[in-house]
């Protein structure tokens, strides 16, 4: 059962890095929050594009450090749903 959990969570990782949010919870079946992540997907990315064209590139400074915490918060809080919908459902 754990290993069900380990590609949403490592594939919201790894697209979290790259700008896309919500991969694992559609993986996970989780529709509506995968939805919502995924739009704020478009918002990130227009926003990290608006911000590079404007500074220049150096935004990538904050921007990368930034995407890998918000991807590592977003995988660390799909494992504790799926780990919680796990115990409730046995």
């Amino acid at each position: 059962m754990r290993s069900h959990r380990r590609l949403p969570v490592l594939l919201e990782f790894v697209m979290g890095v790259v700008g896309v949010f919500g991969v694992g919870y559609f993986l996970a079946g989780k529709f509506g929050v995968a939805f919502r992540w995924f739009l704020f997907s478009a918002l990130w990315l227009t926003l990290r594009i608006g911000l590079l064209a404007v500074t220049g590139g150096l935004a990538c400074l904050c921007m990368g450090p930034l995407s890998v915490l918000l991807a590592t918060l977003h995988s660390i809080s799909l494992n504790r749903e799926l780990r919680q919908d796990a115990t409730h459902s046995a």
